[in-house]
């Protein structure tokens, strides 16, 4: 059915009148039509490289992506263009010959594209106005080995509660794509593009429907080389055995997860997560301990991996010295295993937040695990995926390299996400967890 229809029978002839005078059609969920939109207008520059035209096992990435959008039967299909837009028509036109195919195909060009994604949200949104739709489903170009399952399944999830907003999430950390109930398509274009789509989305958290799933392509995006790599690595690995998040990654041997000394400290408390504050004279004596406990261990590594903040690096050198080796052992640090991004609380004093936004500091006592500030913060769903899959590629090498035990310096949100994994916990009871600085925790793998 249309999911909008206008109020009355005369016409409208702007598309501020389609905005204001249109309003969603009830009809059988069996029959709802969807929509969906692929966000492919950006520069890519974080990429260096066009992220719609790469390499994906022969075929460009936008292509992979559509078909399986198609696969899951949507036959009405919005690419939005922006940045060589030419180039992408050109490469649709070249790999969908098809022309049932490409009949389910329209690119529509957001002008406003340097402004920021948000611009081809709306581009894609106002270009459904002349679809019939009960729903959208929002694809990014740059997460294209979503499956046709995942799909179909975030669909039906959305088909038994119609005013929801669905999205698929791995771990707890929400993926991709987006399903968004034709009723708000008003509100998105109304909206002015202050934190973008969450700022809808956060306003209706209580008719958002988290689907778990054990598809990690949901959240592998290619803003990177990085993490291009990676997604060809996961496509080269992925079967359909593949049991999700909780697979067994290493065998043997011993994990010992140092905690850093204690830091510097400010005049009162602060919410303390990428903020980098260095050690203080007592988290240097911590760490001086932490290094003769881990000597009497004797672990059989050459390697100290370590979080890039000054706090967990200087611990993690500290811990290097005291245990002598010959050659030194190496210190390896990487910004995945950093603590828990705050957005723009981390470093303030947490009197001030309290102060200045006591509703939203209500909101994160009461969902811990979920709530994020802004759109560049992470929350402890966010923390644990970054982590274990850091924690995975370090598995992988050691693994490589013979070496049984691995030694990790860092955070205690990073620790206690690790743990939660590892043991196999709820997330929620290992951030209760004690984790003294300059502890370690030993884990047999």
């Amino acid at each position: 059915m249309p999911w909008l229809k206008p109020l009355a029978t005369k016409k409208y002839n702007t598309e501020t009148a389609k905005v204001n005078t249109y309003m969603r059609k009830e009809r059988d969920l069996s029959m709802s039509e969807i929509s969906a939109i692929i966000l492919a207008a950006g520069y890519s520059s974080r990429m260096g490289e066009f992220k719609p035209l790469l390499d994906i096992g022969g075929k460009p990435a936008v292509v992979v992506l559509i078909r399986a959008i198609l696969e899951a039967g949507v036959r009405n299909i919005i690419v939005v263009t922006g940045h060589n837009s030419d180039a992408l028509k050109r490469t649709l036109q070249d790999h969908l010959p098809n022309a049932s195919d490409l009949a389910a195909i329209r690119t529509t060009h957001n002008a406003r594209y340097a402004d920021g994604m948000f611009t081809s949200i709306q581009a894609g949104i106002r270009a459904a106005y002349r679809m019939e739709n009960d729903g959208i489903l929002l694809f990014p170009v740059d997460v294209p080995l979503v499956s046709s399952h995942v799909i179909e399944d975030v669909i039906d999830a959305w088909k038994t509660s119609p005013d929801s907003f669905v999205v698929p999430c791995y771990c707890g950390k929400k993926g991709h794509p987006l399903l968004i109930p034709a009723r708000y398509a008003r509100e998105i274009l109304a909206h002015d593009g202050t934190n973008g789509l969450k700022a809808i989305t956060d306003k209706y958290d209580d008719r958002l429907i988290r689907l778990e799933t054990a598809e990690e392509a949901v959240v592998m995006d290619m803003d990177t080389r990085e993490n291009y790599a990676e997604l060809l690595r996961y496509r080269q690995q992925r079967t359909d055995a593949d049991d999700g998040c909780r697979r067994e990654i290493h065998a043997g041997g011993r994990l010992f997860l140092i905690r850093h000394g204690s830091t510097r400290q400010h005049r009162e408390k602060i919410f303390l997560g990428q903020t980098d504050v260095p050690l203080s004279h007592r988290g240097r004596q911590e760490a001086e301990a932490a290094g003769r406990k881990l000597a009497a261990m004797n672990p059989h590594t050459d390697r100290i991996y370590t979080s890039d903040l000054s706090r967990a690096t200087e611990t993690a050198e500290i811990v290097a010295g005291i245990l002598k080796r010959d050659p030194p052992m190496d210190v390896i640090p990487s910004a995945r295993l950093r603590e828990i991004h705050l957005g723009d609380w981390d470093g303030r004093y947490i009197r001030e937040i309290k102060e200045a936004f006591p509703e939203e500091y209500e909101k994160r006592g009461a969902d811990i695990l979920r709530y994020k500030r802004g759109t560049e913060a992470e929350n402890y769903c966010d923390l644990s995926y970054r982590v274990n899959k850091a924690l995975q590629m370090i598995f992988e090498d050691e693994a490589r390299r013979g070496i049984s035990d691995i030694v990790v310096a860092a955070h205690a949100g990073t620790i206690r996400v690790i743990i939660a994994h590892l043991k196999q916990i709820p997330l929620a009871d290992a951030l209760r967890i004690d984790i003294p600085r300059g502890s370690i925790n030993i884990i047999d793998l």
